[in-house]
């Protein structure tokens, strides 16, 4: 096991913590940019981690939380099913070009197509969506919201 995927997962705890305080969850997308697995496979990893004493139990707990609670929600695979998905910010509209890159960005993350689900698609979309402009984090509150031209 390599010295940074306990730094990896320290870093998730530590992120998750910090929503669980402000009350929010941390979307797939940004748990998978941040260097996280598929939770299928990250479970024997944060158990390696613990038996090694490279995290603390507190940290396990919330990863373990975590994983167990993203695992439970009900999510589609089905790739012709996520790309045909709507996605309109304002008067724009997301196309299959934009898509397809999206998708093609995803698997760059070093997902397979099969841990590629709609609600880490969407969360790419989002992403997307900032990096154009289409959408601006609210400082206050923090929440994403559409850019003023666009309400």
């Amino acid at each position: 096991m390599k010295k940074k995927t306990a730094e990896i997962y320290k870093n998730i705890a530590k992120v998750l913590n910090e929503k669980l305080a402000e009350k929010r969850d941390l979307s797939r997308y940004d748990y998978y940019v941040m260097g996280g697995t598929p939770f299928k496979k990250a479970f024997p990893i944060i158990n390696e981690l613990l038996s090694k004493k490279k995290l603390t139990y507190a940290e396990y707990d919330v990863l373990k939380e975590y994983f167990r609670r993203q695992m439970i929600l009900g999510v589609s695979h089905n790739k012709p099913f996520i790309l045909s998905t709507y996605f309109q910010f304002g008067d724009v509209v997301i196309t299959d070009l934009e898509k397809k890159i999206i998708w093609d960005s995803l698997k760059d993350l070093g997902l397979t197509e099969e841990d590629i689900d709609d609600l880490t698609f969407s969360g790419a979309v989002r992403a997307y969506a900032i990096e154009k402009g289409l959408l601006k984090i609210n400082p206050n509150t923090k929440k994403r919201v559409l850019k003023r031209k666009y309400r």
